[in-house]
């Protein structure tokens, strides 16, 4: 990615810090919330060509040992195409899929005017890189 063009990028590791194995299935469930811990109105995106263009697996399940983790990667514009100057975030709410305990973290989040993240789905490991 590319900062200098307004491109953003954050890693989002989920650990099984439990005795048991942990099933997720796709996505993570993501939010953010601005400096008053409102929820922002958001688009969220899965699997966007842009955030998943070197990742060659589908989402689909997994089952995480004690011990292992999981990946997300979380990805944004912050360009401001427009007169209006979108509200920036503060934190990122996660949760490791839908319905699930949710995480609050503190997270600066300057999404631009497209307003939309884009997540990928759980992989238990890091995208190829490109050819």
């Amino acid at each position: 990615m590319n900062a200098s063009l307004g491109e953003r990028v954050v890693e989002i590791t989920l650990t099984n810090c439990g005795n048991k194995p942990y099933r997720v299935h796709g996505y993570p469930e993501i939010g953010a919330l601005d400096g008053a811990r409102e929820p922002l109105a958001l688009k969220v995106v899965h699997g966007g060509a842009y955030t998943d263009a070197s990742r060659v697996r589908a989402p689909g399940e997994l089952t995480l040992a004690p011990g292992e983790s999981a990946l997300s990667v979380l990805h944004w514009d912050s360009r401001i195409t427009g007169t209006v100057t979108p509200p920036e975030g503060t934190h990122v709410v996660v949760a490791a899929t839908k319905g699930a305990e949710r995480s609050t973290l503190p997270m600066p989040l300057d999404v631009g005017t497209s307003g939309e993240l884009d997540v990928t789905a759980w992989a238990t490991g890091p995208a190829s890189e490109p050819s």
